[in-house]
């Protein structure tokens, strides 16, 4: 029996592929569920008191590993239809040859048909990255019956929405962002703001579609996962030890009505921190064993992906890809504390003096520069 669709919940990962393919998966989890972002934070500002804050939590979480699941199976359905077009041509093949060969075993040797072998094949030989979901499948869409039109409409329409739906809490928190940060007057109207915001991101974008377009999102996007995970670690390190989890545990029931199970504040002051800085420590351990940044060009001689090492100001480009999205994160708060620490005393917050003249460490100056810097008030469940 050939291989089944069942075959894609089974993973085959080696040692060097493992880091390159958990770095893919944990980027499209924290880009799809808006982690490290901010975007559900900014979308749950609009919730009520009593919302059910649990509920939105494992329903987003649910529904992030459905459509990832779903994309998966569409995904393979597509590879497993060219294998099988392989498996057949490969069959029609050996009959061609024995037709002009007076013996069946000489056919048989000279070309092997076997379904597991050209199904390893065209799965290892799959484009990595984006290029995936084109260059992959450019040619299964020419093969299938009916219209192939139709079935190549659908499915860049399928990503479309995954990537729309991923792109509307980005420009959402860029665009509060900018609001809070006074960047744009109060007489504008939020549909001009995001217009131009969104024609800015158009004509930057139009570089992706250069020759050189592939390489830089290549870059771009093997580097925007270092970025993530730091602000992800920053922010379960920001709520359970600088804010507070007994006080965040407090703000849950006020606004939930029930206490906060033990299980969940493991998960957010232990469990999560652990895994995070472990996924970090796991990269940071394979780029030093492998020595080397590798990135994927396209060899037109031989038709297939190569792996080639960065150049030295490759590297340049990388650090400031990494650095920049976690640097422009926390900005805002650190130039919001030095401010409130260097103003003069007769218009300095004298709630932010009492707090950072009773501190003694760092740690307690965290608290009171986040804590001082945006404080919202929570209504009281009546």
């Amino acid at each position: 029996m050939g291989p089944r669709i069942s075959q894609t919940f089974y993973p085959r990962v080696g040692k060097t592929e493992g880091s390159s393919r958990m770095d893919g998966c944990r980027r499209t989890n924290f880009l799809l569920s808006g982690v490290g972002f901010g975007s559900l934070t900014l979308f749950s500002t609009g919730n009520t008191a009593k919302n059910n804050c649990y509920m939105d939590a494992i329903m987003c979480a649910l529904g992030n590993c459905a459509t990832s699941l779903w994309a998966s199976i569409i995904m393979f359905s597509f590879f497993g239809f060219k294998a099988k077009r392989q498996v057949l041509k490969c069959e029609l093949d050996r009959v061609a040859m024995f037709g002009g060969n007076s013996s069946i075993a000489n056919a048989t040797r000279t070309m092997s048909c076997d379904k597991r072998e050209i199904f390893d094949q065209v799965f290892d030989k799959l484009p990595p990255g984006v290029s995936l979901g084109f260059a992959g499948l450019s040619e299964v869409f020419t093969e299938m019956s009916l219209s192939p039109p139709l079935w190549s409409s659908l499915f860049y329409f399928l990503l479309f929405l995954l990537g729309f739906s991923s792109m509307l809490g980005m420009i959402e928190i860029v665009i509060t962002t900018c609001k809070e940060m006074k960047l744009f007057s109060r007489t504008w109207r939020n549909e001009v703001i995001c217009g131009i915001f969104c024609l800015a991101m158009c004509i930057s974008n139009l570089l992706f579609v250069q020759s050189t377009g592939f390489y830089l999102l290549e870059i771009i996007s093997s580097a925007s996962s270092i970025p993530l995970l730091l602000t992800g670690l920053a922010e379960c390190i920001g709520v359970a030890f600088i804010y507070g989890m007994d006080k965040f545990s407090n703000d849950l029931c006020v606004m939930t009505g029930k206490q906060v199970k033990s299980r969940w504040k493991i998960c957010w002051k232990f469990i999560s921190p652990l895994i995070i800085l472990s996924v970090i420590i796991g990269g940071i351990v394979q780029m030093i064993v492998s020595g080397e940044f590798t990135y994927t060009a396209w060899d037109r001689d031989q038709a297939k992906v190569k792996y080639l090492p960065y150049p030295a100001w490759g590297y340049v480009i990388l650090l400031g890809v990494c650095s920049y999205p976690f640097t422009m994160h926390h900005l805002s708060t650190l130039i919001d504390c030095f401010t409130r620490r260097t103003a003069e005393p007769e218009t300095r917050d004298p709630d932010f003096s009492d707090c950072s003249n009773s501190c003694n460490g760092i740690i307690c100056e965290m608290r009171c520069c986040v804590g001082k810097s945006r404080s919202y008030d929570i209504p009281a469940i009546k």
